[in-house]
């Protein structure tokens, strides 16, 4: 009993009580046990001549309260079942006012899945975010959510972490163990666990392939491609022939409208969410600027919505190169409709545009194109290299590409949040002119 902890009990006993009335407001509750003729007896009546009526079961235990000192609980019920159920709830209700519920090491880690989320919906999650955490937890909690959080070791949490790795890659078994921890972190915080099981737990390094940077060349020439390319696009995944138009012509505002999208994108080295997310309202096209300002996310049961606030959740202003500048004057003329959301690149339907639908459109042109394995986000450091080339400072780049900070001392003694038109200048010299040049 005394290596309890605080807020942990002890056994719970069961015992059959006789209750006698002795006054009118008074009554006497007296232990009895039954024996083999089916009757019930005090414990010391060995003759068996004086039987008693049963009338209710009680549940006795000892809980360690939060001050170290030890208190009686019981509660009664029709039944053994009944009594102990009625005790444990009891139980449950003090523990929860000493701070040590609802969850406990009895809990399941389905349960503290439960708290965990509640928690991290209080501190102001977005959707996408909390999106991301129930599809992890959902596969955690298939493997494991059955386990009590005082079976939930290092060992067990390093094997599942080791598996994941092993079925789904380094980098979700990353994802597993950071969910984990922030699962057995409230844990401890609650009182339920001494320690963090997943602190010591290995993730394999990720092994990643090299990434690909377009060459100020190659960007200059696919920016002309985007408009004149007689290349043939390429059959769609899982269709038997090509379409017979050429990669131009798909490009074109009236099909994949790609075009001025990929323009943008080039020309201010913004993440595909953010270009997405620009509204007409954010172009200042006279002084050549635009306020990144929000990003675009997909969540089920939401659908594509657009993100108030950038992933450093800090506004931006970038300077636009002109042929970027050009490029919006002239879908000014006929910009697609949509749907009052303002949007500069809506969907067809006049929605905001799904960021994986354009990775998609992405990579059925890229390969004829010369820029196999180069991604959207590849922009964004080939618009940094092109800005280092022309001797642009550290601080001037990240301002650019909405980067935190490159470093203390940078951030301390050079000013954030600034609109660069040196950055603007160069990839308008450096783009515009002939490939190869």
């Amino acid at each position: 009993m005394t290596d309890l902890q605080p807020g942990q009990h002890g056994a719970i006993t069961v015992t059959a009580i006789h209750r006698t009335r002795i006054a009118p407001t008074k009554y006497r509750d007296v232990a009895i046990e039954q024996a083999d003729d089916g009757r019930w007896y005090r414990p010391g009546d060995t003759d068996r001549v004086n039987p008693l009526e049963f009338s209710k079961y009680r549940a006795r235990t000892r809980l360690r309260g939060d001050d170290g000192r030890f208190k009686q609980l019981q509660a009664e019920g029709t039944s053994r079942a009944a009594a102990t159920r009625a005790l444990q709830a009891r139980i449950a209700k003090t523990t929860a006012a000493m701070g040590t519920g609802p969850i406990s090491s009895e809990s399941r880690l389905d349960d503290l899945w439960d708290e965990r989320r509640a928690e991290l919906v209080a501190d102001g999650r977005k959707p996408r975010t909390m999106a991301d955490y129930d599809a992890r937890a959902a596969r955690i909690l298939a493997a494991l959510g059955g386990l009590r959080v005082r079976e939930a070791t290092t060992p067990v949490i390093d094997r599942y972490i080791r598996t994941v790795e092993s079925e789904s890659g380094p980098a979700a078994a990353t994802q597993a163990k950071s969910v984990l921890s922030g699962m057995f972190s409230l844990a401890v915080r609650l009182g339920a666990a001494t320690h963090n099981p997943c602190r010591e737990a290995r993730v394999p390094k990720s092994k990643t392939g090299e990434k690909v940077t377009p060459t100020a060349d190659d960007l200059a020439r696919f920016l002309a491609d985007l408009r004149s390319s007689p290349l043939e696009l390429p059959a769609a995944p899982g269709a038997k022939r090509a379409t017979g138009k050429s990669i131009a012509g798909y490009c074109h505002r009236f099909d994949a409208d790609l075009a001025d999208l990929f323009t943008f994108i080039a020309g201010t080295g913004v993440r595909i969410g953010e270009a997405l997310a620009v509204r007409w309202s954010d172009l200042d096209l006279a002084a050549g600027t635009v306020r990144i300002s929000g990003t675009v996310h997909y969540v089920k049961g939401i659908g594509v919505y657009r993100q108030d606030e950038t992933k450093t959740t800090r506004d931006r202003i970038v300077a636009l190169p002109g042929f970027v500048t050009a490029a919006l004057m002239a879908r000014q003329q006929w910009a697609p409709e949509s749907a009052g959301i303002d949007a500069v690149f809506p969907s067809q339907a006049g929605t905001w545009r799904d960021q994986d639908a354009v990775r998609k459109q992405w990579r059925r042109i890229r390969g004829p194109l010369g820029l196999d394995g180069v991604t959207p986000h590849g922009f964004r450091r080939a618009v940094a290299t092109v800005a280092d080339d022309a001797n642009m400072s550290a601080r001037m780049i990240a301002d650019v590409l909405g980067h935190a900070r490159p470093s203390m001392t940078l951030d301390q003694y050079m000013a954030r949040q600034q609109t660069h038109r040196a950055v603007a200048d160069a990839l308008d010299a450096r783009l515009t002119e002939p490939a190869g040049g």
